[in-house]
């Protein structure tokens, strides 16, 4: 099961028609440690949570599933 915070980070790869790459590249984290979060090997960390939280416009606490 996908944790929420992966699903919304998802949710934005799909709303703004992005590959993994280019979402990984706007982030400035590797499309890498993308699949790792998709397929659960790894979680994001809170330094790449904030990138993500930066290049979209969006709350932490959203993606996080704190609100």
């Amino acid at each position: 099961m996908k944790s929420i915070t992966v699903n919304r980070i998802l949710e934005l790869i799909r709303e703004n028609n992005l590959t993994l790459k280019k979402f990984a590249e706007n982030v400035g984290v590797s499309q890498g440690n993308i699949t790792d979060w998709k397929t659960g090997r790894a979680r994001p960390s809170v330094e790449s949570l904030q990138k993500i939280s930066r290049a979209y416009g969006v709350q932490l606490e959203w993606l996080t599933g704190d609100c």
